[in-house]
């Protein structure tokens, strides 16, 4: 197959966040028990990547657009408590559901996004895009449930990359919880 564009190469990281919920989780939902199917299943991060070309009618400026998602996320995370909870040790069948929060990326790419090969993600140069270490089958030390990237392209256009633990939820719940996302305010 011939590649067209370029590998995605390693972004700086411009900013680093951890997003926590709007409002803190009740007491009673402070244990989230996983599934036998879910702790058999083991520590696979879900990819989604979703991206935007640059609107010339999107007056935003690259913070406000970040200001504005890391917002509405943070209001998203009170409805899914537990993907800004912890595993205790990654053999715990539970989550500690303790409002530490999701992390948020933000990197500078200082290429176009049309010229980069998207679809090809089997030689694994999109993990690129992809909050560090929360890309497929990766071993237990990483703690976090769920992360985002926002990557930023020098034409004004943004790919925005979610991360979720298979131990929270599959593919449906991914999808679930960014259509959510996307409807806050």
């Amino acid at each position: 197959m011939e590649m067209i564009g370029k590998p995605i190469q390693s972004q700086p990281i411009i900013c680093r966040d951890i997003i926590k919920p709007a409002n803190p989780t009740p007491s009673h939902l402070n244990t989230y028990n996983l599934s036998d199917i879910d702790v058999s299943v083991g520590k696979i991060y879900l990819p989604l990547l979703l991206v935007y070309p640059n609107n010339d009618g999107c007056s935003l400026t690259s913070q406000e657009k970040a200001t504005v998602l890391k917002n509405s996320l943070s209001q998203s995370l009170t409805k899914y408590y537990h993907f800004a909870g912890r595993l205790p040790t990654h053999t715990t069948p539970y989550v500690d559901c303790n409002d530490e929060g999701v992390v948020f990326l933000e990197a500078q790419n200082n290429s176009k996004l049309d010229e980069f090969q998207l679809s090809s993600a089997q030689d694994g140069n999109i993990d690129n895009l992809f909050p560090d270490d929360m890309v497929g089958y990766k071993s237990p030390r990483n703690t976090n449930l769920v992360g985002v990237q926002l990557n930023h392209f020098a034409c004004g256009g943004v790919g925005l990359a979610v991360s979720m633990s298979h131990l929270v939820g599959d593919g449906c719940t991914l999808g679930s919880f960014v259509n959510h996302w996307a409807s806050v305010d």
